[in-house]
């Protein structure tokens, strides 16, 4: 994990686990210390893993891989898609959210998935930023091509009709 500062008028600590999923140990003790300081504590891609509970009052900003909207896809990842949900809900209460789909070829590229996940989002406020990135093949997903550029901006038009906060990444 690295923790780092980047002002000093607005205190910011940033947690950003490697790979995804944050040892919630290592980021809670620290962030508690930090907001008794009056600083910002902010969690990088997040995996639910483990109870909601310690996380949610300690980080005032979160940044979410939303992986894709079907089931059958977490379970393939090895994952459950409730589960992301639960954990997006709850942290969209309590501080600000962005989340993070990653396009994948063949996997979460359809626009009637990327309609079925913006409109859940909208449901919990449609000022919830999405940002749609595209996929290049690396280590254990090397056996399809990087997501088409035009197919992120295509996914990017269809979140918007949902979603005031949409960009697209790694184009």
């Amino acid at each position: 994990m690295r923790v780092e500062s980047v002002s000093t008028m607005f205190p910011v600590v940033s947690a950003t686990p490697t790979p995804t999923g944050i040892r919630w140990a290592l980021f809670h003790t620290p962030a508690n210390v930090i907001k008794d300081a009056n600083t910002s504590p902010a969690a990088g891609p997040v995996a639910p893993v483990g109870p909601v509970a310690p996380v949610v009052p300690v980080a005032d900003a979160m940044n979410i891989d939303l992986k894709g909207f079907t089931e059958n896809y977490y379970r393939k990842l090895g994952g459950d898609l409730e589960t992301v949900k639960h954990f997006i809900t709850c942290a969209s209460r309590r501080c600000h959210v962005e989340l993070t789909a990653l396009i994948v070829p063949g996997e979460n590229d359809s626009d009637e998935e990327m309609r079925e996940m913006a409109g859940w989002i909208s449901s919990l406020s449609p000022e919830i930023p999405l940002h749609v990135t595209r996929f290049f093949p690396r280590w254990k997903m090397d056996d399809r091509p990087a997501t088409d550029v035009a197919r992120v901006y295509a996914l990017v038009q269809t979140a918007r009709e949902y979603l005031r906060y949409v960009w697209a990444g790694n184009c």
